[in-house]
């Protein structure tokens, strides 16, 4: 059941957290992904309810490329909210499909003439916005909001 966490250590609750054998890119797009669980660490519920999501409909999964720099830099790791693939504020940022690339963008919405599309934005401004419409990509798919980035520091 979601939300109910699958162990409790000194009164703690933790949740399991799937990571997946998938490369979002934050660049140009090229990326490998498998589509399985790699391996799964513990978290703690509370963690995963402040964020407002549930561990069963979430997973984490690796980043590579420096368009999302400095909000999420090369070789950190995202938390995506499978359940979450509303835009509801532009700005927000979501892992994406599009035709065989999986990438992590700011997402906006946008009408022109009556066709309707979003717009993707990096925040390294090398990157380029780029505009994709049900009538220009018919393989664009939210899969997910980004609800955590996780990345190392080095000491």
């Amino acid at each position: 059941m979601p939300g109910s966490g699958d162990l409790m250590v000194d009164g703690v609750q933790y949740e399991r957290l799937s990571r997946f054998e998938v490369d979002a890119s934050a660049g140009p797009g090229a990326i490998r992904s498998v589509d399985q669980t790699v391996d799964s660490i513990l978290v703690t519920s509370s963690w995963l309810n402040k964020l407002g999501v549930s561990g069963d409909l979430a997973g984490l999964v690796n980043v590579r490329g420096d368009s999302m720099v400095p909000t999420i830099p090369d070789h950190s790791r995202v938390l995506i909210d499978f359940a979450d693939r509303e835009l509801r504020r532009d700005g927000d940022i979501f892992a994406v499909t599009l035709d065989n690339d999986f990438l992590l963008k700011r997402l906006s919405r946008f009408e022109v003439e009556g066709k309707a599309g979003y717009v993707m934005t990096s925040d390294n401004p090398s990157y380029p916005p780029r505009s994709v419409s049900a009538e220009t990509h018919n393989y664009f798919r939210i899969v997910g909001r980004v609800r955590a980035i996780i990345s190392e520091v080095d000491t």
